[in-house]
């Protein structure tokens, strides 16, 4: 079962801007509006609340991977990104912000909608 109420509106506050935590503000001067140099976990959240119900886990990974990894020209994400996103994803699965289909095996479904 999904968190609900104002739990939930602060766990999406600090996904979508991981700098409301002091600590991480104070170590980084990154702008939160840029992906790059975010948290897995935050880069994965914003990437899945461009999408919309159903999820495809190939073209997720794909742009997670640009994300995390601009300079590289591969094709394919190395097994390290890969590995990174499969995390971010279980995260957010046990969050309970997607889940798997029955319909679908390569796609998960999303729980919960918010704007930014």
């Amino acid at each position: 079962m999904p968190i609900a109420g104002p739990s939930r509106v602060h766990m999406q506050s600090h996904l979508y801007r991981p700098s409301f935590c002091k600590s991480r503000a104070q170590e980084t001067g990154a702008d939160d509006d840029e992906l790059e140099g975010l948290p897995d976990l935050s880069v994965a959240f914003r990437l899945h609340l461009e999408c919309g119900r159903l999820i495809n886990l190939h073209d997720w990974l794909m742009a997670f991977a640009s994300v995390v990894d601009p300079e590289s020209e591969e094709s394919q994400p190395s097994k390290q990104n890969q590995a990174r996103f499969a995390r971010a994803v279980a995260e957010l699965q046990f969050l309970g912000f997607v889940k798997g289909t029955r319909r679908k095996a390569d796609h998960v479904e999303r729980l919960t909608w918010w704007r930014a």
